[in-house]
């Protein structure tokens, strides 16, 4: 953890109502809770409550997902870990069982990595039988589908950490595009701004339904014609919804090329 990083965390936390929502989040585990409960709980007003949520969330101590039309927020636990060994690294000289720490010491920091939510590659392929596509990416992986449906399957890999996903519904099989999935909207800010320096032109979708998912987006074609998305999810959908329209506008279908007319046969 760099130590600005680690200055802004503990200025999220010198104030006593940021400390005490910060310790509920905690409690309430990775799930989160949303924000009117935590108004509930703490007996704070909704103006007071969001101040503070937003000064937590820039200093890197809380994530917020939109769940519906409420907004979740939970501890960001790396970041909090992160900051234990920040303060404790080297403690006593190396001697961690001189000031209670357990054996072998606190888990060391990095001081040039910055601590955040880990992103996800997101690998779309076109398929023409899902049920035979399904099987065999079963297998490969050694895990079912996180997710399926009529047309379409996904897995959440952790190992490698990816978001792999097949559907019948292109009318190109083979490689759909590709993307990057974050867990917040700083993340999503933070790379969408990347992909528009790495690329000519980008689209923007706000709330958009895709893949049984609700998402915030941001296209790019790359220097090959493929198209690139990050995205942050926060909500399931009934529908599969679309994003061929998207792909079709950043990654056109190249035409065959002209046939010259005196060609022999």
């Amino acid at each position: 953890m760099e130590t600005k990083i680690a200055l802004a965390a503990l200025s999220g936390l010198a104030h006593e109502t940021r400390l005490e929502i910060f310790r509920v989040l905690v409690e309430a585990g990775p799930d989160g809770m949303p924000a009117g409960q935590i108004g509930e709980r703490l007996g704070l007003p909704p103006a007071t409550l969001s101040f503070h949520l937003n000064h937590l969330k820039h200093a890197g101590l809380v994530a917020r997902r939109r769940n519906g039309r409420s907004l979740i927020y939970s501890a960001d636990y790396g970041a909090m870990n992160a900051l234990v060994a920040y303060l404790t690294e080297n403690c006593c000289q190396g001697h961690a069982e001189a000031c209670g720490l357990p054996a072998g010491g606190p888990v060391r920091s990095d001081r040039k990595s910055k601590v955040g939510p880990m992103k996800r590659l997101h690998v779309s392929v076109a398929v023409r039988d899902l049920a035979q596509s399904v099987r065999f990416y079963s297998t490969l992986f050694g895990a079912e589908p996180t997710v399926i449906k009529p047309d379409y399957a996904k897995w959440m890999l952790e190992d490698p950490r990816v978001n792999f996903s097949i559907s019948a519904r292109s009318k190109r099989v083979g490689l759909d595009h590709l993307g990057i999935q974050v867990e917040s909207h700083d993340e999503l800010g933070e790379v969408a701004e990347r992909l528009a320096a790495a690329g000519q032109s980008t689209l923007e979708q706000d709330e958009t339904t895709c893949c049984y998912a609700r998402s915030d987006k941001a296209w790019v074609a790359d220097p090959q014609g493929i198209a690139w998305e990050t995205f942050f999810t926060f909500g399931e959908s009934t529908v599969y919804g679309e994003d061929a329209e998207a792909i079709e506008r950043l990654a056109p279908e190249p035409k065959p090329a002209a046939q010259a007319c005196c060609a022999r046969a």
